[in-house]
């Protein structure tokens, strides 16, 4: 029989879902741990931009970055290699990476202008390492970009941004979504689709 994929979840029908996700365990978790590796690192580099663009926030930022974030994810990273964690790694992926979204919302969230209406770029890229980086099935990176983006609009309501920077912020923020949400599909289908054409 053919597998048959769900259009909107992008999963096989009975019993073949469990067939394909043991088939790509080992592929995948090794792309867990690259993009846990990676965002740790670039999320502590973005220090340095914290210190040249936030000099009066960045000391908050750094503990946000170092005290919360980095720790968390370095966790996750760890537990990978737990074999009993590894049937819910996907979940602490995406933890992790909504915790990374979070973190910038909250800097968002304490600082002054131009900080606070420049700073959702971060949340741009969160969006497309979901989708694209983090080997995370569809529906949970349509998650982790759906908290990124509500917890920006939470921030941006704290700091009390004008209409037309809202507005335009938004606007970016809510393309980034849109189209990493076609990349992650399309990557994830292409995947799916080699899957039923190898059983072919």
């Amino acid at each position: 029989a053919t597998p048959r994929i769900n259009p909107i979840s992008l999963a096989f029908d009975h019993p073949f879902e469990d067939q394909y996700l043991a088939s790509t365990a080992d592929r995948r978790l090794a792309l867990h741990r690259l993009s846990l590796a990676v965002a740790v690192s670039a999320y502590g580099l973005f220090a340095i931009l914290d210190w040249v663009v936030a000099p009066d926030d960045f000391q908050a930022f750094w503990f946000i970055r170092f005290a919360f974030i980095c720790p968390f994810t370095l966790g996750v990273l760890a537990l990978s290699f737990w074999p009993v964690a590894r049937p819910w790694i996907h979940w602490w992926v995406a933890a992790a990476t909504t915790c990374g979204g979070l973190g910038i919302s909250v800097m968002i969230a304490i600082s002054e202008p131009p900080t606070s209406s420049s700073y959702y770029a971060g949340l741009s890229l969160v969006i497309i390492f979901a989708f694209v980086f983090t080997g995370l099935r569809f529906p949970l990176a349509i998650g982790v970009a759906a908290i990124t983006v509500a917890g920006y609009e939470i921030a941006a309501m704290t700091a009390e941004l004008g209409v037309a920077t809202l507005i335009s912020n938004n606007f970016f923020l809510m393309c980034t979504a849109c189209f990493g949400s076609v990349a992650g599909y399309q990557i994830e289908r292409s995947a799916r689709r080699d899957f039923v054409l190898a059983r072919l």
